[in-house]
């Protein structure tokens, strides 16, 4: 998760606003018709914009903007090209502007920024690298000389988080590119710009930061309140458009709110949008799911891979379609959708990494450990604590012994019973350290959050350490980001 928390802010906050020189009603428009996914709208807005101020450097900018979401979202290669092929004369329109424009070098860096992350989609990550560092230091060298421009504290502040969860292993490349940044300071940047939203002036980036905090919270910080306080700030607004209805669905689901989420599908699907964004079917299809209403999960789940012509998430959704006849104790249907899912697909994603090693086990999983996990997964913490507890643990394997041990101390977690979560988190600790899965390390990192949230910092170092130090396979760069970052809020 710490890449895909990565590209998920960067892939969003290179269209924050520009200075307001640039910016009138009209483009105010269009770019919230950009984050609104209503992308036939805005190329209207920018048309009438070219009729009446044709030299206004927001118009390539969130026309780059627009290719960069198209790119990022359906993977469309020949958008990408696109997009490249019109590179040089978007930057040559933002490079004419004055050097004591504070839009200036922030634009060139928000769109070498999508650039780079449009590149990462399809594996072009030398250039992405060098087009990441030219970003960074436009934007870092613009906060230096405008240091009160409020919207460039939000790129930088993606990629502050972004340089802080950077495997210490690789500081030595940080050092000889000038790279510098931390999470703590990316936070407090994006928290900046909240603040600076409650003014008139700085209005208009409430939603983006509301976004961006929103990743960051629910993927870095044990403090579920400070998510849960996003959230209801997030329902404030009306009519937010596609981005946060999105976010707020993320939200719900990690918060174990799975009905509350299958019902804010509901709203979001009678909201006006031209480009669709097909991930959502995915999402959809996971809350029915966890909710059991398998038939209707197989709908999303083959709407997801009949739309999606991308790369991500495909596996997975086959592997999901699998579990569906396992949970029905049909072993042929498992068996088939897994022999679907090893021929489709890649393995960028954690959970398409995870779904892959499912198929190299070619064995049926247990369904007990299974159901406790997607009922986990949609907040039936009661019903999921049932489907463990009738397992008969003398006829189980010992790393099923582990993954019902970490399960069990999930769930006591999320109950608020900690003590009783403690005990399974170093029993999954103390039985699953030689194994390669990953219920050892993320019950060490579960014990970390504990103890740093009741302010035992002594313990929480312990058990973040103990995580980093364990040689695990699964969903490696999520808990191992997850357990520097915890580390780090304590030194």
């Amino acid at each position: 998760m710490r890449l895909t928390v990565f590209i998920f802010l960067l892939c969003f906050f290179s269209t924050q606003s520009i200075s307001q020189t640039h910016i009138n009603d009209n483009c105010k428009e269009a770019y919230i018709n950009v984050i609104g996914f209503k992308h036939t709208a805005a190329r209207a807005n920018l048309e009438i914009e070219k009729q009446i101020n044709p030299d206004n450097p927001y118009i390539p900018y969130l026309n780059n903007y627009m290719d960069f979401l198209t790119v990022f979202i359906g993977e469309d290669r020949d958008v990408m090209d696109r997009m490249d092929n019109k590179k040089q004369e978007r930057i040559k329109k933002i490079e004419a502007l004055d050097d004591n424009d504070p839009i200036k070098k922030y634009m060139l860096g928000n769109m070498y920024l999508q650039f780079a992350v449009a590149r990462i989609k399809f594996h072009e990550n030398v250039t992405a690298a060098m087009e990441m560092n030219k970003a960074y230091h436009l934007l870092d060298r613009n906060d230096e000389q405008f240091p009160d421009f409020i919207p460039n504290k939000i790129s930088l502040g993606g990629l502050h988080i972004g340089i802080g969860l950077i495997p210490d292993q690789y500081n030595w490349a940080l050092r000889i590119v000038d790279l510098h940044g931390t999470v703590e300071q990316g936070t407090g940047e994006l928290y900046e710009v909240l603040e600076a939203s409650k003014t008139s002036e700085y209005q208009y980036l409430r939603s983006e930061a509301l976004f961006y905090l929103g990743m960051v919270e629910l993927n870095l910080n044990p403090d579920k309140k400070k998510a849960q306080r996003l959230l209801d700030e997030l329902r404030k607004n009306t009519d937010q458009g596609l981005l946060l209805d999105y976010m707020e669905v993320k939200m719900l689901m990690r918060g174990g709110k799975n009905d509350e989420a299958l019902e804010k599908f509901k709203y979001a699907e009678t909201q006006e949008h031209d480009y669709p964004v097909h991930y959502l079917n995915y999402l959809h299809a996971e809350c029915l799911l966890r909710r059991l209403d398998t038939d209707e999960a197989l709908d999303y789940y083959l709407k997801f891979l009949t739309h999606f012509k991308g790369r991500n998430y495909v596996k997975d959704a086959w592997r999901k379609m699998a579990w569906v006849g396992a949970l029905s104790e049909d072993s042929v249907a498992y068996f088939s959708y897994l022999e679907t899912a090893s021929k489709s697909g890649h393995t960028d994603m954690d959970a398409d990494k995870e779904a892959e090693r499912e198929i190299e086990r070619a064995s049926l999983p247990n369904t007990d450990l299974l159901l406790a996990r997607v009922l986990f997964d949609g907040g039936y913490y009661i019903k999921a604590e049932l489907a463990l507890m009738q397992m008969n643990i003398n006829h189980i394997s010992p790393i099923e012994l582990v993954e019902r041990n970490y399960r069990l101390g999930r769930i006591y977690d999320k109950r608020g019973k900690t003590d009783e979560a403690v005990k399974y988190y170093r029993l999954a600790l103390d039985q699953g350290a030689d194994f390669k899965r990953y219920f050892a390390a993320n019950a060490a990192l579960k014990l970390g959050q504990l103890f740093e949230k009741h302010g035992d910092y002594e313990q929480a170092t312990y058990y973040y350490e103990a995580c980093l130090d364990l040689n695990f396979d699964e969903y490696r760069n999520s808990i191992r980001g997850k357990a520097k970052a915890g580390r780090n809020r304590i030194d």
